[in-house]
């Protein structure tokens, strides 16, 4: 007799299940007696060789043949077989973001699995180069992402995470008013200023024709005319405000005796 089987191959299954591949049996006198496998079972219907692949693995199937002589031929073949991990997607947790502009913003994605056929994500894009998601916010707030994937054995994988971004808001300067101001003589003045940033981040406060202490901008004229009181804020993000505000001093410095000359009497 003479027995052919298929070539060796390799297949990745979805999930446990029966494989079949071609298999001839025959023998010029017809008289063969018996054909079987040393795993699974042969179809003289069909011409094959089927088996039920439970693990990932390597099969060697030997499909042997005899007559009625007792001469027996066999042949070989090696099925290398893997399973498909149902894929698996991790965003790691939730997490916050402070900006001082609006910027791209890229956490890690960790995919597993093999066999994609969708890679999706509802809010920005994912590359699968760099194992990255990114979007670009548009404002402050909580952004709910999700990264969907589906493979071919119609298996689907997801996960959301939750980043909040808080874009950096600008120092705040109020209360600081034009005034007129009437002094005897100089002496130390102060105006009242309120200075605030909605993200406590203030690295600097500097002022122009005074200092600043406590909410308080003083100085001390010493003539009469109009004085120019100028601060400026800085937060860590560089973001710069001023305002100004004009004192008006009036003093009796200018003030000036005429007296008459000498006279006399009679």
């Amino acid at each position: 007799p003479y027995v052919t089987t298929a070539d060796d191959f390799s297949i990745d299954l979805c999930a446990p299940e029966e494989i079949c591949f071609s298999a001839t049996a025959d023998d010029l006198d017809f008289d063969i007696v018996d054909v079987s496998a040393n795993f699974g079972y042969y179809d003289d219907a069909t011409d094959r060789v089927c088996f039920m692949a439970d693990t990932a693995g390597v099969y060697t199937i030997i499909l042997t043949a005899v007559d009625e002589c007792g001469a027996s031929v066999s042949d070989t073949t090696v099925v290398t077989v893997s399973l498909t991990d149902p894929p698996t997607v991790d965003l790691g947790e939730d997490r916050q973001f402070s900006l001082c502009e609006l910027e791209e913003i890229c956490i890690d994605a960790t995919i597993t699995g093999s066999r994609f056929n969708y890679i999706g994500t509802n809010i920005g894009t994912f590359d699968s180069t760099t194992g990255q998601l990114c979007f670009t916010p548009d404002s402050s707030g909580s952004y709910e992402i999700t990264l969907e994937v589906h493979d071919d054995c119609d298996r689907v994988a997801a996960d959301t995470v939750v980043i909040d971004v808080d874009l950096n808001s600008p120092p705040v300067i109020s209360g600081l008013a034009d005034t007129s101001l009437y002094l005897c003589y100089p002496q130390e003045i102060c105006l009242d200023v309120e200075i605030s940033d909605p993200d406590n981040d203030i690295t600097d406060i500097s002022v122009t024709g005074g200092t600043y202490v406590d909410g308080q901008i003083c100085f001390v004229p010493y003539s009469m005319k109009a004085y120019a009181v100028t601060v400026t804020v800085t937060d860590s993000c560089g973001n710069i405000v001023t305002d100004t505000a004009m004192v008006d001093v009036i003093t009796d410095q200018a003030v000036e005796l005429v007296c008459p000359g000498d006279t006399t009497v009679f």
